[in-house]
């Protein structure tokens, strides 16, 4: 029972994100019209891929040497604040580069607008460590309601230009930087109200460090399969044909976010654990896939007049590719169950293997699809990708499935 005592409230906060998230993203599109759309889109998966990397594994590396104990989280990311600084400088101005390139083109107040957003690669590498602090704690409701902040806050922006007539492509950038920055300061005053002091033995900092590493390799191609489409459309294809493609994500969404609460609730639990669970992670599996299968069915018989109805008819040619996406969003919430068993028994050889095949499928498909088919060929590359990555983990945590493996405690590190 305890094993999923905070997937109810996190399936709640994510259906919630993603409830929010699709009202922003039809109203910026049928305000902005596919070009404006698309840069912004361009600019939000940009900037939020470089600031998940600023990390380098660290809020994972916290939830798992803390086992559990939310004193010893907090003096972790103590510890590696300096790494943690400078890791958002260098990434900030890596992030410059592709988000000048989408608003180079457009008026200065957009540009100057792209440029503040800028802001939330360093501010989101606060705001990942102080989650990972309530996260180790298991304090759920609390996480929850600090994680969803940004998504709200630019959601209530959104709106209220939206009244007023004043929603543009750099209004609805600086709503993304305010909406970062207000999770900041609301993450930092929550984990800072605990000002227990508790005296930890001086650990393993490259051990901690190792692991991070680890954890961003396999995370690396992992995200690789999941944005690289995008962003290679924000490079290669005008932003009127990224903005359709956008419209198909965002409908996809729900099947992602859902692989996404199943890792999110499951690693922790099975990390403090320090054991095998194979019934938790064969129910989630199994319910995850079943889900997500009845929605691909229902999205794949009306997704013409679901995009028309909700995006408005200037986005009818979205219709193909989200088609074409949706099986891979069903593989994204069986691979989540997988992430989520892969991490909390140090399998990360099993995660970037199968990230890596994901890759390679991608990169040989890419390039001549998009050029054969358009946006339609992205979203089937994403599709075979997401499946073979989903495949290869099966295989590689069949034992963690089966309940036959060995436990998590067991296996060292390197």
């Amino acid at each position: 029972m305890s094993a999923i005592r905070g997937i109810p409230s996190t399936v709640a906060t994510n259906v919630g994100i993603l409830v929010i998230g699709l009202f922003t993203g039809i109203t910026t599109a049928r305000a902005l019209g596919p070009h404006d759309r698309g840069v912004l889109f361009g600019v939000q998966v940009w900037t939020a891929s470089i600031a998940y990397f600023a990390l380098l594994g660290v809020a994972d590396s916290v939830v798992y040497f803390a086992e559990g104990d939310r004193s010893r989280a907090r003096w972790i990311v103590a510890v590696l604040g300096g790494r943690l600084r400078a890791q958002a400088v260098i990434s900030t101005a890596v992030a410059a580069l592709p988000v000048w390139f989408l608003v180079r083109h457009g008026s200065t107040s957009q540009q100057l607008s792209a440029l503040a957003v800028l802001a939330i690669v360093p501010l989101n590498v606060g705001i990942q460590s102080y989650l990972a602090v309530l996260r180790t704690a298991q304090r759920f409701g609390t996480w929850n309601l600090v994680r969803a902040l940004p998504t709200c806050v630019y959601a209530a922006g959104v709106a209220m230009l939206l009244v007023f007539f004043r929603l543009t492509l750099a209004t609805s950038l600086a709503c993304l930087t305010v909406g970062v920055g207000t999770c900041y300061i609301v993450g930092r005053v929550v984990v800072d109200r605990d000002r227990r002091r508790t005296a930890w033995p001086d650990g393993d900092r490259r051990e901690w460090a190792r692991y991070g590493w680890r954890v961003t390799i396999a995370d690396l191609p992992a995200l690789a399969n999941q944005r690289l489409d995008q962003l290679y459309l924000s490079l290669f294809v005008e932003p009127t044909r990224l903005g359709l493609y956008g419209v198909a994500v965002n409908v996809t969404g729900g099947l992602q976010a859902l692989g996404v609460t199943l890792e999110q609730v499951l690693f922790p639990k099975l990390s403090a654990s320090r054991r095998h669970d194979p019934v938790t992670t064969r129910r989630a599996l199994v319910g995850g896939l079943a889900v997500g299968t009845v929605a691909l069915v229902g999205v794949w018989l009306f997704a013409g007049e679901l995009v028309t109805g909700v995006f408005g008819a200037r986005y009818h040619a979205s219709a193909p590719a989200l088609r074409y996406l949706l099986p891979g969003g069903v593989f994204l919430v069986g691979s989540g169950v997988l992430q989520a068993a892969g991490k909390a028994a140090n399998r990360m050889d099993v995660l970037i293997r199968a990230q890596l095949v994901g890759v390679v499928v991608t990169l040989v498909m890419l390039p001549p699809l998009v050029s054969a088919f358009g946006i339609s060929g992205a979203a089937a590359t994403s599709s075979v990708a997401y499946g073979a990555v989903f495949l290869v983990q099966l295989w590689g945590m069949r034992h963690a499935v089966r309940g036959d493996g060995v436990t998590a405690a067991a296996r060292p590190l390197s």
